[in-house]
């Protein structure tokens, strides 16, 4: 009895309703040229990749290692190789490395001896 009703009700809810549909028949979208997708799509540059990186705050850090980006800002001749090739490493695959992206919080207490 009860399952025949949850039934019934949700045949009704999801009953096809032809007067309540929207068409999109010669409706025009906005779309980007050839050279934007070529952008899009295309290789990251070690110039774009150094952009990227000194458009950061120099206190804020992308991993949990603890090196902050002031610290890839000082190292930039010895780390963008890796750097670059981590950008595109992404590009490629489409996702990040796991933890690459991770925060971690503390918690700390404001009392003398907590």
């Amino acid at each position: 009895m009860v399952k025949e009703k949850v039934r019934e009700f949700f045949e009704v809810k999801f009953a096809r309703n032809n007067a309540c549909q929207v068409r999109l028949d010669n409706v025009r979208f906005n779309s980007i040229s050839d050279s934007d997708n070529d952008l899009l799509i295309g290789v990251f540059s070690e110039e774009e990749v150094r952009t990227a990186v000194w458009c950061c705050d120099s206190s804020k850090s992308s991993d949990p290692d603890g090196f902050n980006f002031g610290f890839l800002k000082a190292c930039w001749d010895i780390l963008k190789k890796d750097m670059v090739a981590t950008v595109k490493d992404f590009a490629i695959k489409g996702h990040w490395p796991r933890g690459s992206n991770t925060s971690f919080v503390c918690l700390i207490p404001k009392v003398e001896n907590p």
